[in-house]
């Protein structure tokens, strides 16, 4: 990700656990990297924030009312191609919907439908308690690349 957002021009911070805190900033490809610990300090120089972190008790709700307010007002784009978890639900749809945050693009759902569906089985939404459809600067898609190759339905 780092590399083809350096390859559009973008300047790249990015944040690794694996680093120790308090740790300086380091080369890493394309990136500058931090310690996770400074994401807050980041996420206001932050114009488009991509989401790529495996679902662990650390990273659920990573993002909250709190981090998504300190991105730059009317002029960010998140991506999350994590899982839904990683960004609270009712903050992200709080932001899309005031234009808080200028747009987004999720391919991780708040509520998944099931991998093999029944024949009673009706398409869910991405969410029981935000109709995220209704945003016209969200674009969605479902976190399915596992399945790919295979036939649902």
């Amino acid at each position: 990700v780092a590399e083809a957002c350096a390859g559009l021009g973008m300047r790249v911070l990015a944040t690794r656990a694996s680093l120790p805190p308090k740790s300086a900033p380091r080369r890493d490809g394309p990136a500058l990297t931090y310690p996770a610990e400074s994401l807050r300090e980041l996420l206001p120089l932050a114009d488009a924030l991509v989401l790529c972190v495996p679902s662990t008790p650390d990273t659920a709700g990573l993002l909250g009312r709190e981090e998504l307010e300190l991105l730059p007002v009317g002029r960010s784009v998140l991506v999350n191609v994590s899982r839904g978890a990683v960004v609270d639900e009712d903050a992200l749809y709080e932001a899309l919907s005031s234009r808080r945050l200028f747009a987004a693009g999720i391919d991780v759902w708040f509520n998944y439908p099931p991998m093999f569906p029944t024949g009673d089985w009706s398409p869910t939404p991405v969410s029981k308690r935000h109709d995220f459809a209704a945003l016209d600067n969200l674009v969605m898609s479902p976190h399915r690349g596992g399945a790919v190759g295979c036939a649902v339905g």
